[in-house]
């Protein structure tokens, strides 16, 4: 079970998420209350993080182009794609996910 409740996202912390764009103020995160059932550490069971690209002519132009892996993903974000941390940045400002886990399974894949 998850309890509501209001803490540090501080701006530091989005730039070591490389997030700096993302507002922290008014943010609310969730935090597991905990039970027998999650043996007290208020989470259970996995949720994906995805970051999906939607193929456009503009992205197929700089792949068919030679353009580097920054100059697709560049262009994927410019074009409404998620990276892997928003996407669990977003679930952890519903609630599906603590800004711990976001933390712990995000910052080494960038």
């Amino acid at each position: 079970m998850f309890v509501r409740s209001q803490f540090g996202i501080t701006p530091e912390l989005l730039r070591r998420l490389d997030l700096p764009h993302i507002n922290e103020r008014n943010m609310m995160f969730y935090k597991g209350k905990g039970c027998e059932s999650c043996n007290n550490n208020g989470t259970k069971g996995r949720i994906g993080i995805y970051e999906v690209m939607m193929m456009s002519e503009r992205l197929r132009d700089i792949i068919l182009n030679g353009g580097s892996t920054d100059d697709i993903r560049r262009q994927a974000i410019e074009e409404g794609m998620l990276s892997l941390r928003e996407s669990a940045l977003r679930k952890a400002l519903t609630g599906i996910t603590t800004l711990e886990e976001v933390v712990r399974v995000t910052m080494g894949d960038h």
